[in-house]
């Protein structure tokens, strides 16, 4: 097998154009180089087209749902009214409710970047959440090259990490959490790639980076504890320690002042009691699990010689706990937060094992393995709440507002009838709830308007003609009448 570091094998594979050098100035004189076996290549090229194909057919049956009207609302209607509203940790939970929520500064600004690119268009921000995340697969595969066996390893780390879908897969369906975790994301593997490299031009760059990624959310904050247990040598080199030093600093600072001077929001104060802590664990637990089993059960075994290798690897274990920890004891799991653990421990999972082991065992057999394991759970739930189906009533209901003609009404009812096939699926989880709907209306419309939600068969719902506009939604179908409703028009 031919060595990538060998001058006559680059400059064959140069000319053949199938490896791209990416030179950022004199500021960035580093050779971000694809260290994939020549066999591998190819095959890694068509996995991240068919999972685009997938994400493609995800995205044109798939649209917003209720959390990404009030994060669109805030960053399209509210920040170019009011720039510095970016350095602001409270959110406009309803157009006239302003309350406590994150420090997300470049998170705001990245949807409302996005939104001048790409309008409503679910498609395209489902796409482009996808390509950076490969983006991030592909530097977090980089970044082996740093290491013993760089180039299998970088294999085997980007192909169990695209099949690793139960760990990424809401993160790019849903755009409110992924606009905030896969940016962050892309910055950390950033990050990682640079601060592994001797200059101490990047080891500046990698700092930029942590500290960007902090804008986007705040579970990056500890990443300086993953940097130090896979680079033990940043303990021994002047320039390394140093960089890692203001690492650390920029981690203490940004704990003390988020902890000490930053209102917690409300909705996540945790509760401790059993259910609350051991439900989100369970579902961690089992969840990024997965990669390990696959590889567990094709024939390898973790085996540390030395003490640095145990040493680094409790280091790592208490790296990953710490980004679980913050996500226990609510009532509530999102699966838009395993983004973040998921990829590290696939990385950290690659890192330790044995070059010379993994290279003897069934790659293509593992993936599969592993993509069949991480599909289970997605297609249980997505089955078990009509998933596919919500697109229906949210496109149904998005144009009916966005035709909607102003100074017609002043109050829109909503009749909310679940369908008893899917109890959980409420008109709040799929749609949103009135605060949600407000947002999407301030979207198009300069008037105020008011929504209020009535239960199913309330007698209020008069028949006939209705004097207020009237959404019955009866999952998957919204039906309308009254003045405005498209059967008038």
């Amino acid at each position: 097998m031919e060595s990538l570091n060998d001058t006559s094998s680059f400059a064959s594979l140069n000319r053949t154009g199938l490896i791209r050098r990416i030179m950022v100035g004199s500021a960035f004189p580093v050779k971000l180089e694809i260290p994939f076996m020549r066999s591998h290549r190819l095959s890694i090229a068509l996995l991240i087209f068919v999972l685009a194909l997938f994400f493609y057919l995800i995205g044109i049956n798939t649209f917003f749902r209720h959390d990404d009207w009030l994060i669109l609302g805030n960053s399209i209607t509210f920040l170019p009214k009011d720039w510095t509203f970016l350095w602001d940790n409270r959110l406009y939970f309803s157009p006239t409710r302003l309350d406590t929520w994150f420090f997300r500064p470049f998170f705001k600004l990245g949807v409302w970047g996005g939104y001048q690119i790409f309008g409503l268009n679910h498609t395209c921000w489902i796409l482009f959440q996808y390509g950076l995340f490969v983006s991030a697969v592909l530097i977090g595969g980089i970044s082996f090259r740093s290491f013993d066996g760089g180039s299998k390893k970088s294999v085997w780390f980007t192909v169990l990490s695209l099949v690793s879908l139960s760990y990424y897969f809401a993160n790019i369906a849903w755009i409110g959490e992924g606009m905030m975790n896969i940016p962050q994301l892309f910055l950390l593997s950033l990050s990682l790639y640079l601060f592994l490299k001797p200059l101490k031009t990047t080891g500046l760059l990698s700092l930029f980076c942590y500290l960007l990624s902090l804008g986007f959310k705040e579970s990056a904050v500890f990443f300086p504890v993953f940097l130090g247990a896979v680079d033990p040598s940043a303990f021994n080199q002047k320039s390394k320690r140093l960089s890692l030093g203001w690492f650390y600093g920029v981690m203490v600072v940004y704990l003390v002042w988020r902890i000490g001077f930053v209102p917690l929001n409300p909705g996540y104060r945790p509760i401790l009691n059993f259910v609350s802590i051991a439900r989100p664990l369970v579902f961690f637990t089992g969840l990024l699990a997965i990669p390990f089993i696959a590889l567990a059960a094709n024939g390898y075994r973790v085996a540390f010689k030395t003490k640095s290798e145990i040493k680094t690897a409790l280091l790592i274990c208490v790296f990953l706990g710490l980004l679980v920890v913050p996500h226990l004891g609510h009532p509530f799991f999102s699966p838009g937060w395993l983004l973040l653990p998921g990829f590290l421990s696939v990385w950290s999972l690659i890192f330790l094992v044995d070059s010379k082991k993994i290279e003897g065992l069934p790659l293509l057999r593992t993936a599969v393995f592993c993509l069949i394991l991480s599909l289970i759970p997605i297609a249980w739930q997505s089955y078990r709440i009509g998933w596919f189906d919500w697109f229906k009533s949210q496109k149904a209901i998005h144009d009916y507002l966005r035709d909607f003609q102003e100074e017609t009404a002043s109050l829109i009812e909503i009749e909310n009838c679940p369908n008893p096939k899917f109890p959980q699926v409420t008109f709040e989880r799929v749609i949103g709830g009135v605060e949600n709907l407000e947002h999407l209306w301030r979207i198009y419309h300069r008037t105020p308007l008011a929504f209020r939600l009535l239960p199913c068969g309330d007698q209020s719902v008069s028949p006939g003609i209705h004097s207020n506009p009237l959404i019955q939604w009866r999952f998957p179908d919204a039906n309308f009448s009254g003045p405005n409703s498209p059967a008038q028009k």
